[in-house]
């Protein structure tokens, strides 16, 4: 996949190191209601997601929820916004650690 999408940031709880989430294609909802409650559904069906881990390029070590460019980002970027220059590696999918096996549709991103 050639372009890639913002989603979100994860960070975990107990190192604070950042990964942004990203998908193949903005993600889309249409209202509807479920027994007199107004909801919200994803419309896109097959969407890829991927996991792109950012590493400050001066000390190479993974950047941290309190890095300056980690700080930058999250007040710019925007659910759906493209990031250009950005690629699911769908020849790398991500691996579960216990069982060994690829998980459907996650991959890693990573520069093109």
């Amino acid at each position: 996949m050639e372009k890639v999408f913002f989603r979100k940031f994860r960070i975990n709880d107990e190192t604070q190191s950042v990964v942004i989430v990203v998908s193949s294609a903005p993600l889309q909802a249409k209202e509807a209601e479920i027994a007199g409650f107004k909801v919200g559904a994803r419309t896109q069906q097959n969407l890829q997601f991927g996991i792109l881990p950012l590493t400050d390029p001066k000390t190479g070590e993974s950047m941290k929820a309190n890095h300056p460019t980690i700080k930058a980002l999250r007040a710019n970027l925007k659910v759906g916004d493209e990031m250009p220059g950005f690629r699911l590696a769908t020849d790398s999918p991500i691996v579960n650690r216990e069982t060994g096996e690829a998980l459907d549709g996650l991959f890693w991103a990573e520069p093109v």
